[in-house]
Formats: C-alpha cells, sequence, structure tokens
C-alpha cells in the first residue's frame, strides 16, 4: 500500500508533466484514496505536503485545484522570540535571495513567550513550506520541538532550521556562528595585550545555547579561577526596558572601575550591554583608567556609537 509521500510524488510527477495542468481541479480525496488504495486520511497528508510546496490551493467548497505557475509561492515562516531580535535587513535579504522570486518570507514575533512560541509554530504548520526559527528556547519548549521534529521527519509538519541558537536536547539543522571559539580566542587575545582582570556582562538568559558559549569561551580563555565580582548577569526581562537597563550597567560598570582591583576590559555577550558601558565609561572621573569594552554586534550596527575603546565582533549574514 501506498504511503502518503509516495502519493504525494506520484500527484507532484502529474503537475510537472502537465498530466494535471495548472488550474485544473484535484479529483476528490475519495476517488484518490481509491485510485491509489490507501485511507482518506493518507490523501490528506498528501495534499498538505502539496499545498505546502505550493503547488497546488485549497479552496474552501470547491477542492484542491493545481496552483497556476505565478501563484506557486514558496512560503517560508521566520520565527523570532522578539521583533527587536529579527535579523539584520542584510540576513533577511541573504534568505530572500536564497528563495528566489518564488520565496516569501512569513515573519511572526512569539514576545518570548512559550505559548506565544507555540501559537506562531500552529499557526504556520498548514501554510509554509519550512521555517526558520530563531527561537526562544526555553527548556520547557524542548518535548514541543522534539514533537515537531518527529513529525517534520515523517513528512506531517514543515521542516524546521534553528538560527543562532540550538535548543538544548534537540538534533536538527541550525545555522550558528562558532560563538566558543570566536569568544575564546579574543579572551586570550585581550590577556596576552596584558589585559589580566576582564568582566563579563550578558543577560540572564543561559538556557540559550548562544549565552551559554559565549560565557564558556570567556572562561576557557580567561584560563584562571575568574574572580565573581567581575561576572554580572543582569536580569532579562530589563532589555524591554532600556532607561532602566543602562543605569544598571553604569552602575556596574561605576562600582567595578572605583574598585581597589578594576577590570581593564569588559566583555559583554550583546551590543545592549557594551552601549551602557561606553556611555559608562565616559563618565567616570577623572583619573580612573577607562577599560576597553568588548562585544557581540547581534543588534543593528547602529545601535551602538562607535568608540575608541570599544571593540566588536561581527558576525557574518550571508
Amino acid at each position: 500500500m501506498a504511503g502518503f509521500k509516495e502519493v504525494a510524488d506520484a500527484l507532484a510527477g502529474q503537475i510537472a508533466s502537465g498530466s494535471l495542468p495548472a488550474g485544473s481541479r484535484i479529483p476528490s480525496e475519495a476517488d484518490l484514496a481509491v485510485r491509489f488504495g490507501v485511507s482518506r486520511q493518507t490523501v490528506q497528508r498528501a495534499m498538505q505536503v502539496l499545498q505546502r510546496a505550493g503547488l497546488v490551493i485549497r479552496k474552501r467548497r470547491w477542492g484542491t485545484f493545481v496552483a497556476e505557475p505565478e501563484d506557486r509561492t514558496l512560503l517560508i515562516g521566520f520565527i523570532s522570540d522578539h521583533s527587536h531580535d529579527f535579523p539584520q535587513s542584510r540576513l533577511i535579504r541573504s534568505i530572500q535571495a536564497e528563495l528566489g522570486p518564488r520565496g516569501r518570507l512569513l515573519l511572526s514575533d512569539t514576545h518570548d513567550l512559550p505559548a506565544g512560541e507555540k501559537r506562531a509554530f500552529g499557526s504556520l504548520r498548514s501554510q509554509v513550506s519550512g521555517v526558520i526559527a530563531y527561537a526562544g528556547s526555553r527548556p520547557e519548549l524542548v518535548p514541543f520541538y522534539r514533537r515537531w521534529a518527529e513529525s517534520a521527519a515523517e513528512g506531517e509538519a514543515p521542516p524546521i532550521v534553528f538560527v543562532d541558537r540550538m535548543p538544548e536536547g534537540i538534533e536538527g539543522f541550525c545555522a550558528v556562528s562558532d560563538n566558543l571559539e570566536s569568544s575564546r580566542t579574543l579572551i586570550r587575545q585581550v590577556r596576552e595585550a596584558g589585559h589580566e582582570r576582564i568582566a563579563f556582562f550578558s543577560g540572564d538568559n543561559r538556557h540559550v545555547s548562544t549565552i551559554r558559549e559565549r560565557f564558556q569561551g570567556f572562561a576557557e580563555g580567561y584560563g584562571d579561577a575568574i574572580p565573581e565580582r567581575l561576572i554580572r548577569w543582569f536580569p532579562k526581562s530589563l532589555e524591554q526596558d532600556m532607561p532602566r537597563l543602562r543605569i544598571a550597567v553604569q552602575d556596574s560598570v561605576r562600582s567595578l572601575a572605583l574598585d581597589s582591583e578594576p577590570p581593564t576590559a569588559i566583555f559583554c555577550t550583546q551590543d545592549v550591554y557594551a552601549a551602557g558601558a561606553v556611555e559608562a565609561i565616559d563618565l567616570l572621573p577623572a583619573g580612573i583608567r577607562r577599560p576597553l569594552i568588548f562585544s557581540y554586534n547581534d543588534w543593528p550596527e547602529l545601535f551602538m556609537p562607535v568608540h575608541r575603546l570599544a571593540g566588536r565582533i561581527v558576525q557574518p549574514h550571508a
């Protein structure tokens, strides 16, 4: 007995050969079930595959039709945990260029809520050919990701590619930068340049693989035992309240700079923390040594002003 993949492949072949021309109506699910010797449920799953591929259009109360060439849009869903975390415009353009003229991106913001992420995935399930996810990666969502991946492997859900961060315990495709090695290399180079004390600033979202790897690289590059007072984990919620975040970062920079053994450099996991640190070092009293600031450029390039004491790790976009 044929499975839904075989049914979908057979119909796709007929569409490609022209035996099912554009605009023609696909036989009913009951007729297809008889033709292929399968259940109607199997036919429904085959139709979902063809719809996600943009080959057919399902019209309520009218049936399923072969899509016209100009209507065969390859729709890809993009899920982000926050609108301000959407990829930079160059990254979006790179994705669009790979999709070609038929491709379209459907953007969805989950507001970093597990329920919002589930809703976003659910709403895209029957609409898109694939999903690119800049996911929140919260531990409680791991079973959900796993079920989705299993469904995708069976052709019951569109495949998913994670960007920047891979949820812990999930196997699959992920496009990431080498956060561990880049952080480790940077810190070693800074240490070799004579900076023995380096502070660490980050949002406290260690469930995200990106942050875990950057901290691990920082620790491995540091080599020695890191004084606890040099590590600052800021509440992630502060990223939604920039004035309070800037004050928190500035207070930390000021207290560290006035310490009897102040750090001579500060490593930030994101520009949002580096921006506050840059403002803080310009406000330090005269005679106080200004630390160097190093950061990852995860946010738009103009977010942080250029400063002679600041350096950034810029990730590729294509």
